[in-house]
């Protein structure tokens, strides 16, 4: 595949790999990814960001990103979340989680 100038094999590798990934699980997920459905994506990171990201472009589901970092969780916001929770380690953000939904 031809490249355009200035762009290298290292600049666009991983997204043959990652892209492709993260692209076929949200192929697979659209169907119940229709407006008014959530979505949690489990993970921001390597294959994570590109999914939030197709998620974006090809649906209108609401999307829940949950990660342990807090600055995956501000990255993910700017790639289409909709709502970010910070996952901790005893648990505690699944019971958070579901009373901030009741409440909504």
């Amino acid at each position: 595949m031809p490249l355009r100038p200035g762009v290298t094999p290292v600049d666009v590798g991983p997204l043959g790999c990652a892209g492709m990934t993260a692209y076929g699980a949200v192929k697979k997920a659209l169907p119940y990814a229709y407006p008014g459905s959530c979505t949690v994506a489990l993970g921001a990171g390597g294959l994570g960001h590109i999914g939030i990201q197709a998620l974006r472009a090809l649906s209108q589901t609401e999307i829940i990103v949950v990660d342990r970092s807090a600055e995956a969780l501000e990255h993910a916001r700017g790639w289409g979340a909709d709502q970010t929770v910070q996952a901790k380690a005893d648990g505690s953000h699944v019971q958070e989680g579901s009373s901030r939904r009741r409440a909504s």
